[in-house]
């Protein structure tokens, strides 16, 4: 995944800039956050990524600020798609939580180590949109940023705005 993502994005910036249609460039912007953000996922399927931040960054802070974000950027309707597509099945949903007091434990686990392989992936497919917009590649440049905020900001938003909830069982 890294070595793909590298040189797909080595090609880009180290050549003359090239005039692709459209739809070549949707592909390269998506390839390039496939490769980017599953490089984090992968490393978080093996090892406790989520350790390499403080514990301090998973604390919630300013909660109406997360909740109007989650609303006014319609977090929901991403949640229910991805329940609809993806963890619409009981197999998928037992990964995070089992449905037990313990698997609450899990459960926060998990939603951390998603968070931080989806905040590695916004972050490094935030600064190869500017690479590309530097470079003069401004079409592919937006579309990169779209699907990383769908890609990656609304996970993050999603996994904290579940911490909120399972922070009042927590502390009950």
């Amino acid at each position: 995944m890294a070595y793909l993502f590298v040189s797909q994005l080595a090609n880009l910036l180290n050549g003359p800039k090239q005039d692709f249609p459209f739809g070549i460039e949707f592909i390269f912007a998506y390839l390039l956050s496939l490769f980017g953000t599953g490089f984090f996922a992968f490393i978080g399927f093996a090892y406790p990524t989520s350790r390499l931040i403080g514990s301090s960054y998973y604390k919630l802070r300013n909660l109406k600020m997360l909740t109007l974000t989650y609303n006014v950027l319609g977090v929901k309707y991403f949640k229910y798609l991805l329940l609809l597509f993806f963890w619409g099945t009981k197999n998928n949903r037992k990964k995070y939580f089992d449905g037990t007091k313990s698997g609450i434990k899990n459960f926060v686990y998990q939603t951390h180590q998603s968070e931080f392989g989806h905040l590695g992936g916004f972050l490094l497919l935030l600064i190869c949109s500017l690479l590309l917009a530097f470079k003069g590649y401004f079409q592919m440049s937006i579309i990169l940023f779209i699907i990383n905020v769908i890609g990656n900001f609304y996970p993050i938003i999603l996994q904290r705005y579940h911490r909120i909830r399972v922070e009042k069982i927590l502390h009950l």
